[in-house]
C-alpha cells in the first residue's frame, strides 16, 4: 500500500507515547484498544518492558517477527498477547485518509 506521495504506509512512522495529535507527518495517534482498524500498530509488552510491536492485520490478528520464529501472524487477544497490549497506535497517513472519505 502507498501513500499520497508514493511512499510505503508507514513509512517513517514515528510512536510517540503522547496523547497529543502528532504536528508532523509521519507521527502516529493513539487510538483505543478495541477500535484498531487494519495497519494500526501494537504496543506490546515483553520481559516487563514495552518493546515488541505488531502490525494489525485484521481479524484480531497481528504481524510481528519474534527470535526464532521470524515473521508470525497470530491472533493478539489470545493467551499469549491479550494481557501485553500497552497502546494501539494508527499512523497519521491512515487517519488522513479515514477523514477524506
Amino acid at each position: 500500500m502507498q501513500g499520497d506521495r508514493g511512499e510505503p504506509v508507514g513509512a517513517g512512522l514515528i510512536l510517540s507515547l503522547s496523547k497529543e495529535k502528532p504536528a508532523h507527518r509521519g507521527a502516529a495517534t493513539a487510538c483505543p484498544l478495541g477500535r484498531e482498524r487494519e495497519l494500526d500498530v501494537l504496543l506490546l509488552r515483553t520481559f516487563g518492558r514495552r518493546m515488541h510491536i505488531g502490525v494489525v492485520v485484521g481479524g484480531r490478528r497481528m504481524l510481528h517477527i519474534q527470535k526464532g520464529i521470524d515473521a508470525c501472524h497470530e491472533a493478539y487477544d489470545g493467551l499469549e498477547w491479550r494481557g501485553r497490549i500497552e497502546a494501539v497506535y494508527r499512523p497519521a497517513a491512515l487517519e488522513e485518509r479515514i477523514d477524506r472519505r
